[in-house]
């Protein structure tokens, strides 16, 4: 039988609730706490005294916008997200169509790039037009074929097409760790250190890009 409870204790359990009233719950001060030991109270046992906005928390949710957002905004706690979305896509991408389909839109991007560096910066020709059109036409294609691999209309709630979606900036924005169920933790030790890949939102921070260029194609990096 469920019944409510104003104090979050060591060791327990709940279920239900949100994140305001978890904060109630805690009773957590927004300034250092010093605990008379180190058993005093929840507070002193995971934040080690610090305040409530300490990333020393590791919050867990499976709504972004409900959960997670106010979260990392007002509190700055460490975040992780579950989408089970993700394991859907891993299984995925591991296809052999879907591989095959990423090579080819990778190729043809290529080609474009080293058809565009060989044309130099002169005016193009209407065989030139049609080559690159054609090849456009390709990738789009391919495209294609990979939203269809996904099995419904939406296609990826990672992607617009083939660019970020809302959720998916919002994630990186939002959310330190993201996983498809929570059980994905128990592969790490409590301890366990992260260490994400370096992201860069700019072409001229990849290593890819020559010194001498001045322009830069933001869908490079995306």
């Amino acid at each position: 039988m469920l019944r409510q409870i104003n104090k979050i204790e060591p060791n327990e359990i709940y279920t239900e609730g949100c994140l305001r009233e978890l904060v109630k719950c805690l009773d957590w001060s927004s300034e250092p706490y010093q605990a008379i030991s180190e058993d005093d109270d929840v507070q002193s046992q995971v934040t080690g005294g610090s305040s409530l906005a300490s990333p020393n928390v590791l919050y867990i949710g499976d709504s972004l916008f409900a959960d997670l957002v106010d979260a990392k905004r007002e509190y700055g706690w460490t975040t992780a997200a579950v989408a089970p979305e993700v394991g859907w896509e891993i299984e995925l991408v591991e296809k052999k169509e879907y591989l095959r389909a990423q090579r080819t839109i990778d190729l043809l991007l290529h080609t474009l790039r080293r058809v565009q560096s060989e044309l130099g910066n002169g005016m193009r020709s209407d065989d030139d037009y049609e080559l690159l059109n054609n090849l456009e036409e390709m990738v789009s294609y391919w495209r294609g074929k990979q939203n269809k691999l996904l099995g419904n209309p939406f296609g990826s709630v990672f992607r617009a097409q083939y660019q970020p979606s809302l959720f998916s900036h919002s994630l990186r924005r939002y959310c330190d760790l993201y996983m498809s169920d929570v059980s994905s933790l128990r592969h790490y030790s409590p301890q366990h250190r992260f260490y994400p890949d370096d992201f860069r939102l700019l072409s001229h921070e990849t290593s890819e890009i020559g010194k001498d260029e001045e322009c830069w194609d933001l869908k490079n990096t995306i």
